[in-house]
């Protein structure tokens, strides 16, 4: 059954924006070459806000991308 995940990360100061799209652009890389990843989105919001949106195969798969590779380093 897919599973659908929903993130949501306020950016607290300009200062870490750098970093902050360095590794989610890492992450999505990696995140696209994942096995059981079928669609995802990134989305901005007012103040500085980032939603996510992805879907898996089931939750081995979020679980396997989410704790290795950029998305672990970035947690």
């Amino acid at each position: 059954m897919p599973l659908v995940s929903v993130t949501r990360l306020r950016v607290r100061s300009m200062r870490f924006l750098p970093a902050f799209l360095w590794d989610t652009y890492r992450t999505l890389q990696q995140v696209k070459a994942a096995a059981g990843f079928r669609e995802g989105a990134v989305l901005t919001d007012r103040s500085w806000t980032f939603w996510t949106m992805t879907v898996w195969d089931g939750p081995e798969s979020m679980r396997g991308c989410m704790s290795t590779g950029a998305h672990k380093e970035a947690m």
